[in-house]
């Protein structure tokens, strides 16, 4: 990359408003060109070069007349090369041979899913007993969230109270549950 270039480009950089911009066009054409960096420098390149050679009145009108130009010259001379056929998606496996290219049906175990999260609301719904604060534990639980002081200090923040109280409550109520759990096993 030549040394004027990186100067242009830093000089189109400097302005937030500018990033947004080439970000936002990028985000919308990234599947109809190649190499969408190569968009990106073209865009903060030509936007750096008419801020520093021309009297630009508005940085957001310059740049967003410099990114549909960008935009259309990189989709018709670089744009993706369409895929033919599924077929040719295929790979080769380790011994050479041609291997069919498998489409995912993420749709197919959807049953298993839904019985698990029911069973999952069940469990959370045996345990509260009605508690909305023990209910809270548990969804913050079933989400990952197993940090009691951090779970303590959003206790305090939604219900009230000192967060040392509730994380007493939540040793107490993890003891409770394991006890509860294993005996309806």
């Amino acid at each position: 990359m030549k040394f004027d270039n990186l100067i242009f480009v830093e000089e189109a950089m400097r302005f937030p408003e500018v990033v947004k911009l080439v970000r936002n066009a990028s985000e919308r054409i990234w599947y109809k060109v190649n190499d969408v960096t190569s968009f990106e420098h073209t865009c903060y390149r030509n936007i750096g070069i008419a801020l520093v050679n021309e009297n630009v009145r508005s940085v957001g009108g310059i740049a967003t007349r410099i990114i549909a130009r960008a935009e259309k010259w990189h989709i018709k001379n670089r744009g993706a090369e369409p895929l033919e056929s599924i077929q040719s998606l295929a790979g080769l496996d380790e011994e050479g041979c041609e291997q069919p290219f498998e489409i995912k049906d993420v749709l197919a175990n959807v049953e298993s899913t839904v019985i698990d999260s029911q069973s999952v609301n069940e469990k959370i719904a045996f345990l509260a007993e009605g508690d909305s604060r023990k209910e809270f534990v548990l969804r913050h639980w079933t989400n990952g969230g197993y940090n009691d002081k951090e779970l303590s200090n959003v206790l305090a923040n939604v219900f009230g109270g000192k967060s040392s109280s509730h994380r007493r409550f939540i040793q107490r109520f993890r003891i409770e549950c394991q006890k509860r759990l294993a005996n309806a096993v």
